[in-house]
């Protein structure tokens, strides 16, 4: 059986296009090609993204930043 993440922190946005994001902080220590112990997994219906550096307050921060931050590698 497959091993999944745990999740640390959730938060959802919507962007400037106004597409709803769900952003969840995981332990990713069990993740192959982790980059770190943890990441940020951005989600919407139509696109996932993951980012292994981010701000220690990521889930404080406005939208726009979010949205910014997402982009990231």
């Amino acid at each position: 059986m497959r091993d999944v993440a745990a999740v640390v922190a959730a938060r959802e946005f919507i962007d400037r296009a106004g597409t709803l994001w769900h952003v969840v902080e995981v332990d990713a220590r069990h993740t192959p090609g982790a980059r770190g112990d943890r990441c940020l997994l951005f989600s919407s219906p139509g696109a996932i993204r993951r980012v292994w550096h981010y701000p220690a307050e990521w889930s404080r921060v406005p939208a726009e930043e979010l949205d910014a931050l997402s982009w990231r590698q």
